[in-house]
């Protein structure tokens, strides 16, 4: 199911590319906080954990609204857990004020998860969110996001805030 939706959004993000003239590059830094809420009722297990990362983020503007996000996160060591994630999302850009635009998001983020004294692991899910974006001078921005991934043992919910700079 997770692969038959990826791949209509990525239909549909080709589709809109076709239609409009293509945007710009940008690239910058982006860390936030994930919260996940870890329940498994089989087992008696209820915990939240909160972990802060911090990476870089590369975006293209496929059209005036459309646009690709592609953004790498680490997460250093905490409880003896660190991850690096990979995450590619497809954005639509509302544009509220010719600054501000406000964007939903939809994306897949996959992690690998270093436990200490055990193997490595992966995991991966959808992840869905809004945004905001605010442009300042001279190509340079700043954005806001709340991503929502939700999971077969738990939820992640993560705030993340950008600083970039539109080539």
């Amino acid at each position: 199911m997770k692969k038959l939706l990826m791949i209509a959004v990525v239909i549909a993000a080709a589709m809109s590319a076709n239609a409009q003239e293509k945007g710009t590059f940008a690239a910058g830094l982006r860390g936030g906080v994930q919260i996940t809420k870890l329940e498994i009722q089989g087992l008696g297990i209820k915990e939240t954990s909160n972990r802060f990362g911090i990476g870089a983020f590369g975006q293209y503007s496929l059209t005036n609204h459309w646009r690709v996000d592609l953004e790498g996160i680490y997460h250093p060591k905490k409880d003896g857990v660190s991850d690096f994630s990979l995450g590619l999302y497809f954005q639509y850009l509302f544009n509220v004020t010719e600054d501000f635009k406000i964007y939903p998001l939809l994306g897949y983020g996959f992690s690998f998860i270093q436990q200490e004294g055990e193997k490595s692991d992966t995991d991966s899910g959808i992840q869905l969110g809004l945004g905001l974006q605010y442009n300042l001078k001279n190509n340079w921005f700043v954005a806001g996001e709340y991503r929502y991934q939700p999971g077969i043992f738990g939820d992640a919910h993560s705030p993340m805030l950008s600083v970039g700079y539109r080539f």
